[in-house]
């Protein structure tokens, strides 16, 4: 092991800077202290249980050392500065990774949207990351539900179109499809309406869908 009192100076700056909300110093160098902590003990579970935080959540410090190096230089500065930002940050590529940074330094985005719209972006993977940005930031207080489902050809998709059409008058809908996948997406006000209308044909809204895509 290394000198002591190095170690006991890094578990201690490392317990100021996961313990408090404004933190001494920026995320890569919290994570370049678990990263040292990880390697001098061996494991991560280890120093979760020196530091007194979970296992997860030390590696969404790490997440800082994984992200594009201008995104790096950005944290250094802490122009970026949330650890969930930064983990969120790391499931794009690198091009959507350099454009969201900059709205990040404007403060024209936050964790949450960010977490809502990377599932979102692998779902329209050739769409402008601005346009599902803004789709985010718009709908954000709309809330939307998301039916999946398994389709190995295009017959199903265009029956349930034409069965949805059908069966949901005057509600606002959206069936596509990527790779083998099948989304349904409904809004709030739809599925209210969805829900009432099972309520009077006593049935269930599983047995409804199922109804919808495979019948």
């Amino acid at each position: 092991m290394k000198n002591n009192d190095l170690v006991n100076t890094i578990i201690a700056r490392l317990i100021l800077n996961t313990r408090r909300v404004k933190r001494l110093n920026n995320l890569i160098e919290i994570a370049n202290d678990i990263e040292f902590l990880k390697k001098e003990f061996g494991n991560l579970i280890k120093v979760s249980e020196l530091i007194g935080i979970s296992s997860d959540m030390l590696n969404r410090f790490l997440s800082a050392l994984k992200i594009e190096k201008e995104i790096k230089e950005l944290i250094k500065e802490r122009k970026i500065d949330s650890v969930f930002f930064v983990h969120y940050l790391n499931s794009f590529n690198r091009n959507d990774q350099l454009t969201l940074a900059k709205y990040a330094v404007k403060k024209t985005i936050n964790s949450q949207e960010l977490r809502v719209l990377s599932p979102l972006r692998k779902m329209h993977p050739n769409e402008k990351i601005e346009d599902l940005l803004s789709m985010v930031q718009q709908s954000k207080d709309k809330k939307i539900y998301v039916i999946e489902f398994s389709d190995s050809n295009n017959k199903i998709i265009n029956n349930i179109r034409q069965s949805l059409r059908k069966h949901l008058l005057n509600i606002d809908f959206k069936v596509y499809k990527k790779n083998e996948i099948g989304y349904i997406e409904i809004s709030q006000v739809g599925m209210k309406k969805i829900k009432q209308s099972i309520k009077e044909n006593k049935t269930t809204l599983k047995k409804f869908f199922h109804k919808i895509i495979y019948d």
